[in-house]
């Protein structure tokens, strides 16, 4: 099964450049081409947040009309730019999206390999968080199959060697710490964890388990 994940994609509406610099609407539009172009061609996508930079219907428009030129699943989950509400009201053909409820996450369980994509997003706030109901509802999930499984999640649930990393990651240490520590405890049944967010390689303290890196979307 090949599985590609593409993250960060801070489409802006009316094809404006992010923070006055990158197309990105370009930048997502190339990386579409490169993706279509793959031999042999991916089973599914999966977009780990930051999918628009502004959570308005005009960016998420933009947004669904250059994915539709993928010919394969895509699968999205938000990061700390997007809106949960603006998502799934600009996506109501993506049945995975729960209609209800204040978390988006969900299960996709049609393939060899399982996708657990997991909600970090604090409104209004560029840290993430998991509460102990989102690990709780990460629990019940592995333990509904021993199949390998990939966990998506926004923010990366590790340190990435900064000063600023509370800034970019979780909300505080101490949850940080309680993040991790609940992630690997989960790793026996987890073969990949698909970040975004992150935007540098940094060792990660995963025992039994691979992390998968994003490409950003400007890179390619």
């Amino acid at each position: 099964m090949l599985l590609c994940q593409i993250s960060d994609l801070h489409v802006m509406s009316g094809r404006a450049l992010a923070y006055g610099v990158v197309d990105t609407a370009a930048c997502l539009e190339r990386c579409v081409q490169r993706i279509v172009g793959l031999n042999p061609m991916p089973d599914l996508v999966v977009a780990t947040g930051d999918l628009v930079d502004t959570p308005d219907p005009t960016a998420y428009g933009l947004l669904r009309e250059i994915l539709a030129k993928l010919p394969l699943p895509v699968y999205l989950m938000p990061g700390n730019h997007d809106g949960r509400q603006a998502l799934r009201a600009a996506f109501p053909d993506h049945r995975y999206l729960s209609r209800e409820g204040e978390f988006l996450q969900y299960a996709v369980d049609e393939y060899p390999v399982r996708l657990l994509a997991l909600d970090t997003v604090i409104p209004g706030r560029p840290e993430g968080t998991l509460c102990a109901q989102r690990l709780h509802w990460l629990q019940q999930r592995l333990d509904e199959s021993d199949a390998p499984t990939v966990i998506a999640l926004h923010h990366p649930p590790f340190s990435r060697a900064s000063p600023t990393w509370i800034r970019w990651g979780w909300t505080t240490r101490p949850l940080w710490h309680r993040s991790c520590a609940a992630i690997r405890r989960f790793s026996a049944s987890c073969a990949v964890i698909c970040i975004g967010r992150s935007r540098r390689c940094s060792p990660g303290p995963w025992p039994r388990c691979a992390r998968a890196r994003r490409t950003r979307c400007c890179s390619i």
